[in-house]
């Protein structure tokens, strides 16, 4: 090891109880918050006590129960997708342990070598977000997956509203030939 890299190693053992501390706070803050939203399914993480593995953790995590977690997004793969579009400080990246929250979409990355039955095996569902969170301040986290899953919202509520529109000018078309026949009785270009 160079010199150079045992100096920033000692810089960054300082403050590794703290950064520990606030990724474990803000997990813990983090988790609970998104069990309340609407557009969560599901919140797999280690310190709710439904979690399959929570009481190997209470014994022998004595700090806090990681800053990794995992949670459903309803809508599945799509709205996995239009959710990580929307994030603006939360960074969709396969990775673990940084000092910034990243979120990745195991399905489609991680997992994606795998078989869609060994992806389920593995406990890998198309809805399935994974969220390792960092030490930004939990009110900026809230608020960018407020703003994101607005964002998915306004989305499908466009989606939504242009699969009508298209639906009722079919239909429209088709009264149309009902009355006229096979014949166009307007025409559909303007003249030029």
């Amino acid at each position: 090891m160079s010199p150079q890299a045992a100096q920033q190693l000692i810089i960054g053992l300082e403050s590794l109880a703290v950064r520990c501390d606030r990724h474990t706070s803000n997990t813990r803050a983090l988790a609970t918050w998104l069990e309340q939203q609407p557009s969560v399914a599901w919140v797999r993480y280690l310190g709710n006590e439904d979690h399959p593995s929570h009481k190997n953790a209470e014994k022998y995590l004595h700090r806090g129960y990681g800053g990794v977690f995992s949670f459903g997004i309803k809508g599945g793969k799509q709205a996995g997708f239009k959710l990580c579009d929307g994030l603006k400080l939360i960074i969709n990246t396969a990775n673990l342990g940084d000092s910034k929250t990243l979120v990745v979409h195991p399905w489609t990355t991680t997992h994606q070598q795998l078989t869609d039955a060994e992806r389920l095996d593995a406990g890998v569902d198309e809805d399935h977000m994974r969220l390792s969170v960092g030490i930004e301040h939990i009110d900026d986290l809230k608020d960018d997956f407020r703003q994101a899953f607005a964002s998915m919202n306004e989305t499908t509520k466009a989606s939504a509203n242009s699969v009508k529109q298209n639906s009722h000018i079919e239909e429209q078309k088709r009264m149309v030939r009902t009355l006229f026949g096979s014949r166009d009785p307007l025409p559909l270009s303007v003249p030029s």
